[in-house]
C-alpha cells in the first residue's frame, strides 16, 4: 500500500469568470474566506456550478429540517467519514446556528453526549446508519424518525 500523498495547490485562482468571482466575494463578506473546497473546484466551471447547486440543494432547499438540523447531520457524516475539513466547516457552523459552543464541540467528538431532542438524536443515529450501513436500512428505520 502506498503511503504517497497528494495535495493541490489552490493558493491563488489565475483566471474567474465574472460570475464565480461574485460568488467567491459573497463568501468572502460572508465568511472571511473562500472555502478550500470551492477554491479546488474553480479550474472548471461546470464542476464548480454542479458541487454549489448539489450543495445549496441540500442545505438551503425547502424540507423538513431547519439549516442547524442540516449542519448537524454533515457534522455527524463527516465524523464518520473522519473528513477534518468537513468537521471543522460544519462543526463552527453548529456552533453558530445554535449559538451554544458546548454543542458544536460535542456533535464533533461524539453527537451521543450532546444533549438533543428525541428528534435530533433519532435524526442523527438514521443518519449515522444510513452512512456506515446503508444496506441495513429497513421500514422501520425510516417509521422512527417520522
Amino acid at each position: 500500500m502506498s503511503s504517497k500523498v497528494t495535495a493541490l495547490q489552490i493558493d491563488s485562482i489565475e483566471t474567474l469568470s465574472e460570475k464565480t468571482q461574485a460568488y467567491f466575494d459573497v463568501c468572502e463578506e460572508k465568511l472571511g474566506l473562500v472555502p478550500n473546497v470551492l477554491k479546488a473546484y474553480s479550474f472548471d466551471e461546470t464542476k464548480l456550478r454542479a458541487f454549489t447547486d448539489m450543495y445549496n440543494d441540500l442545505m438551503l432547499a425547502d424540507s423538513g429540517l431547519d439549516k442547524l438540523e442540516r449542519e448537524m447531520i454533515a457534522v455527524a457524516v463527516s465524523a464518520v467519514n473522519r473528513c477534518f475539513y468537513c468537521l471543522t466547516a460544519h462543526g463552527a457552523a453548529v456552533r453558530e446556528l445554535s449559538g451554544d459552543p458546548v454543542l458544536g464541540e460535542l456533535m464533533v467528538m461524539n453527537y451521543r453526549v450532546a444533549d438533543l431532542s428525541g428528534r435530533q438524536r433519532a435524526m442523527l443515529d438514521f443518519t449515522v446508519k444510513l452512512t456506515e450501513r446503508p444496506e441495513e436500512i429497513v421500514e422501520s428505520d425510516r417509521q422512527t424518525l417520522r
